[in-house]
């Protein structure tokens, strides 16, 4: 079973080894996988957030520049990371997660240094 997938455009300046760090949440969260947002923040219409869906991500996917990486998530961790060589240039990169269930699920967050 696949949930909607999508892809970034994105342009690199030089060709060199890149982490990819992908994230369920975002990094200031300092939350692990597998752990639900606590609910009580307050968003910008002065409603209160609910408390995030936990996700039983195992694995995490990366493609880019004709590279499929598949990795086993560690569900305590806050990221799953890559390193990759990439060329100079315009790539496309999908990142995904799959779930216990075999579900794919496109990564919320992709931090590239």
């Amino acid at each position: 079973m696949q949930d909607a997938q999508g892809h970034w455009n994105l342009n690199f300046a030089e060709s060199r080894k890149y982490e990819f760090r992908l994230q369920r949440w975002p990094i200031e969260a300092n939350l692990a996988f597998n752990e639900p947002a606590p609910a009580g923040d307050i968003d910008e219409a002065g409603q209160l957030y609910k408390e995030g869906k936990a996700m039983k991500v195992t694995k995490a996917i990366l493609k880019i520049a004709g590279k499929e990486i598949e990795k086993e998530v560690d569900p305590t961790k806050s990221y799953i990371g890559f390193t990759l060589e990439i060329e100079a240039g315009s790539h496309q990169m999908e990142a995904t997660f799959i779930d216990g269930y075999g579900k794919e699920r496109s990564a919320y967050y992709v931090y590239i240094n």
